[in-house]
This record gives C-alpha cells, sequence and structure tokens, in this order.
C-alpha cells in the first residue's frame, strides 16, 4: 500500500479524533487503531475550544509557530515547568510575561 502526503500541518488531540472517526474502522491501519484507541480513552476539549485556544494564542503570543499552539494546547499545561518541558528543543526562549500569558490562557 502506497501513501502519497500531499500536505502536512500538525493537528490537535481533538482534530486527529475526528478525522479518525470519519474513516471506517476497518480501512484504519494499526497505528491509526492504537491511536483511536487512546484518543477514546483520554480527557480531550471540543473543537470550539481548540479554535478558541489557537487563535488565543496566537493573538496574544506571536511568536509562537503553529505545531508550538498545538502541543500547548494538547498538553494543557499547569506549571512553567510542563511549558519549559514543550519548548526544551525549541529555538524560541519565552519570556517569564509569555510564559505567564500561556498559563492564563489554558488555565
Amino acid at each position: 500500500m502506497v501513501i502519497n502526503i500531499k500536505t502536512s500541518a500538525p493537528v490537535s488531540f481533538t482534530e486527529t479524533k475526528e478525522i479518525l472517526e470519519q474513516k471506517d474502522e476497518e480501512s484504519l491501519g494499526y497505528e491509526q487503531k492504537v491511536t483511536l484507541d487512546y484518543l477514546r480513552k483520554i480527557k480531550m476539549l471540543d473543537t470550539k475550544t481548540v479554535e478558541k485556544l489557537k487563535a488565543e494564542l496566537s493573538k496574544e503570543i506571536p511568536v509562537l509557530k503553529e505545531h508550538q499552539i498545538i502541543s500547548i494546547i494538547n498538553l494543557m499545561p499547569k506549571v512553567k515547568e510542563d511549558i519549559d518541558t514543550i519548548f526544551m528543543k525549541e529555538r524560541i526562549s519565552l519570556t517569564k510575561e509569555q510564559t505567564d500569558k500561556i498559563l492564563q490562557i489554558v488555565a
């Protein structure tokens, strides 16, 4: 089976679950089935909330890239150390104000 990737974009857990649930489960590959099973077990935000958070994070902290915003939404950090972990391998250093703003937005 050959898969042609047309585009690549980061998606939230909520969006991933919606995409996988639209497909016939019989047509899903092993990894997709495992992912869908996992996503059905964890607590997630609804689509409206995800879109609101994406918009607010990109507006309030314009230095964030789309994949960073998705990571923040997927992990919903509660403390500064969680944010530090998300950005550990990134080439961006957030200020204390930016970190505090992220925590305020996702709270």
